[in-house]
């Protein structure tokens, strides 16, 4: 089975090598649609990842805090160099 990703890859291919301007038309709306099945399906698999509003930015602000617990004193500037 070919994923999104391929897909959208051999059109993007396609267009590059199209010559006639009805190729092109044509190749571009299945680009667009290929590209709107794939934001959909991004999008679904983001709300099974993250349900009920759970968010991303807790989870970065933990690992650029390099794991730190809650309550963990950060590391002094001293101890960073």
């Amino acid at each position: 089975m070919v994923t999104a990703e391929q897909r959208i890859r051999e059109l993007c291919s396609q267009l590059l090598s199209a010559q006639a301007d009805s190729q092109i038309q044509e190749l571009l709306v299945e680009l667009k649609a290929a590209i709107h099945q794939h934001c959909e399906d991004l999008k679904a698999l983001a709300t099974i990842s993250f349900p009920k509003g759970d968010s991303v930015a807790p989870r970065r602000a933990q690992a650029a805090a390099g794991g730190a617990r809650r309550g963990a004193k950060p590391p002094s500037a001293h101890e960073q160099s």
